[in-house]
């Protein structure tokens, strides 16, 4: 059979054979790229991770153009392209290279061919790199390339990365190569741009889910009918259950919170549904095992996953183990303050038990010598020395008391002037008979916003500080000798004054001073005044804490302090305090009538002191009482109820053995709720605060009391009305 013989190329016949040829070809073409299409299409899946559909995308593009090797360069951070991915026949498989982790060549927009597709968005085809001039050598590269097709992959407007195809021999990606993959080009930046989104919601998903579940607070989400429906660990260790059984709805979340605290949660949750805000609540739980957590909760509203408001997020902070500390923080404060009164007190104690002393011995030597007479003006002269003797002592007693009583602090209007005299009589009466101690005080000084316990500790720590000084100076103290001041004034501080000392705020305040003419301060010991346990006494004589305390229950009162001293030039602490609203002081009510108030009432007197009891049936007797005597309050409680019917007022002591007097009074007081009863004690006593209720005495008396006292009170509650 003849050969067929070529058509020439000139002829009719040759035309329509090169014409049938570029239609095979663009068929083929066609083909492969439809074939690269639904190879695509097999690879979308958006369960498989985005580094294998970047691989499993450079195989089927590879594959279908045959091509050796093929790689992804993806936009990185700068502007620049990086190698994400690369399939070659000299490897087993692809492989991914995540952000930031190939270390090789990168390329901007515009460098290498690569940089060229993607500064142009368009195709770039190369014959033979080793003539193309921008063509950039891979150093240390096992891939031979000669021939080099490179195609931007978009994303809308924006290159999203180039897809790179290569082959060992020249030439060997044609225009048809270009057109297939133009054709799936569109396909594998969709495909990147999704799986990348779908890729970035996943970690992000993943990094919240990982967030949530260490985070140490409590996250929670709750739905328009408050059922939770997502919890982390951390709250369901609130609630003391599994997260799981949290979902399932077991418990209500409300049932938790402890009752007397439910009513403000609901006000809360109102609050963020209605208007929308973000709102903070404190709350107290109780767990699946009963105990008790302080739940801070910061809730605001949202969405739920249909899209309908009302959704709540909330986030929880366990405060269960702040609140203990702070509990404890306080409570430590408060035992450091007394401990260091207590300190204060000891150190007192010396000049205390000297004047204490020469107040007995007025008393002793008066009395004593009164028995010796028989004249009976001179053994009134005498007892009335012994008495003001002995009142002397009780109001010494009495200071003493006021300084180391227990109690918070509680800013009321007090009369500054009234508590420095008061300090400046304890001083007087326990420093060194050397040390002057004046008084300095405007007429019209206003009242302060005090807790009055707590200012006369800071005064009295201050005076002793002072006394200090003065003594540890000596008789080289200046021309007012050995001496401490105790000032106070009325100050209207500016916002100059602000500026100069930023502690400082406006407004009226009264400024109460301490000065002495000691050796005063260098610099270092002025900076460091105030630190907890700096002392510049030896370790027999303080421990650092008087002045660190000073400045705390400063900072309690809302107060600031100016130091100012000098080595040689003594020391001033000027205390800064809120002046107290314009209200009119408390005036001394009027003078006792002359005479003494008697009575032929039935008093029953109960006390475990034998003195006290002889002495009191004395008084009453004398004052035309009937008198009933009782050893202790069991033996008071037994008399009362065989005499109630004839007692008219009792008498009783509030510190005694066994049955305390308020715990008589109670009983006595269910026995008959009119009774009248006044308790009598050596501690300052207060009926409104101190007790309530049925425990609630008529009247208080301190102890000691004088024969008038006693008669007027008892007149007092047996001529008033009611218990």
């Amino acid at each position: 059979m003849a050969k067929a013989e070529k058509p020439a190329e000139g002829t009719a016949e040759g035309h329509y054979a090169r014409a049938l040829r570029e239609m095979a070809i663009r068929y083929e073409g066609l083909v492969k790229g439809f074939s690269i299409l639904r190879e695509m299409d097999r690879i979308d899946d958006p369960r498989e991770s985005f580094e294998r559909i970047c691989v499993q995308m450079l195989e089927v593009v590879a594959a279908g153009l045959s091509a050796e090797n093929s790689s992804l360069m993806m936009a990185a951070e700068g502007g620049a392209f990086e190698l994400r991915a690369a399939s070659s026949p000299l490897e087993d498989e692809g492989r991914y290279y995540g952000p930031g982790a190939w270390k090789g060549r990168r390329f901007t927009a515009g460098e290498g061919v690569i940089g060229r597709a993607a500064a142009t968005a368009q195709a770039q085809r190369v014959a033979d790199v080793t003539a193309d001039p921008d063509f950039v050598v891979v150093e240390g590269s096992p891939v031979t390339v000669r021939s080099l097709l490179c195609y931007p992959l978009l994303s809308g407007s924006r290159v999203l990365g180039v897809l790179n195809l290569s082959h060992s021999r020249s030439g060997f990606f044609s225009v048809e190569s270009e057109n297939i993959l133009s054709l799936v080009a569109d396909r594998c930046g969709r495909l990147l741009a999704g799986h990348l989104a779908h890729d970035r919601n996943r970690r992000s998903q993943e990094h919240y889910r990982l967030v949530s579940e260490n985070a140490e607070e409590g996250i929670l989400v709750f739905d328009d009918a408050d059922r939770v429906v997502s919890a982390n660990p951390a709250a369901a260790r609130v609630v003391g259950m599994p997260v799981e059984r949290l979902l399932a709805g077991e418990v209500s979340w409300e049932d938790g919170v402890v009752a007397e605290d439910r009513a403000a949660f609901r006000a809360h949750r109102a609050r963020v549904r209605q208007r929308g805000v973000r709102d903070v609540i404190e709350y107290r739980y109780r767990d699946m095992d009963g105990a008790i957590h302080h739940v801070e909760e910061q809730s605001s509203q949202t969405s739920d996953l249909t899209g309908r408001a009302g959704a709540i997020v909330s986030i929880l902070r366990d405060a269960s183990e702040r609140k203990r500390a702070e509990s404890e923080k306080v409570a430590l404060e408060e035992q450091l303050r007394h401990a260091q009164k207590m300190e204060a007190v000891g150190e007192l104690a010396g000049g205390v038990a000297h004047d204490f002393n020469n107040l007995l011995t007025g008393i002793i030597g008066n009395v004593s010598l009164a028995r010796s007479i028989h004249d009976g003006k001179s053994i009134h002269s005498l007892l009335a020395e012994a008495e003001r003797a002995a009142k002397r002592a009780a109001a010494v007693v009495k200071q003493l008391m006021v300084f180391s009583r227990r109690s918070p602090v509680e800013r009321k209007p007090a009369d500054v002037r009234a508590i420095i005299e008061e300090v400046a009589g304890i001083a007087r009466n326990t420093f060194d008979r050397r040390v002057q101690i004046q008084v300095e005080t405007a007429d019209d000084l206003r009242p302060a916003l005090v807790d009055a316990g707590q200012i006369h500790q800071v005064l009295l720590n201050l005076c002793v500080n002072a006394r200090d000084a003065v003594l540890e100076r000596g008789p080289d103290s200046g021309p007012g000798g050995l001496r401490i001041t105790l000032g106070a004034s009325n100050v209207f501080v500016t916002e100059e004054d602000r500026r100069a000392n930023p502690e400082a705020r406006p407004g009226w305040h009264v400024c109460v001073s301490v000065s002495d003419t000691g050796a005063g301060m260098d610099e270092e010991t002025r900076r460091r005044a105030f630190e907890p346990f700096y002392t510049t006494k030896g370790p027999e004589r303080g421990t650092g804490l008087g002045l660190a305390i000073v400045y705390g229950i400063m900072k309690q009162h809302n107060g600031w302090i100016v130091l100012d001293t000098n080595p040689g030039r003594g020391t001033a602490f000027l205390l800064y305090l809120d002046a107290a609203e314009e209200v009119a002081m408390e005036e001394p009510g009027p003078a006792a009538p002359a005479g003494v108030a008697t009575g032929t009432e039935t008093v029953l007197l109960v006390d475990d002191e034998d003195m006290v009891r002889t002495l009191g049936r004395k008084i009453l007797e004398r004052l035309g009482y009937t008198v009933l005597l009782a050893a202790n309050g069991e033996e008071g409680l037994a008399l009362y109820e065989r005499e109630r019917g004839r007692i008219n007022l009792v008498l009783l002591d509030l510190t005694m053995p066994g049955l305390a007097g308020d715990e008589v009074l109670e009983r006595i007081r269910a026995m008959d709720p009119d009774a009248k009863v006044i308790l009598s004690s050596g501690h300052a006593v207060d009926a409104e605060l101190t007790f309530a209720g049925t425990a609630r005495p008529t009247a208080c008396l301190g102890k000691p009391y004088t024969y008038g006292e006693i008669a007027a009170v008892l007149r007092e509650v047996l001529d008033g009305d009611g218990a």
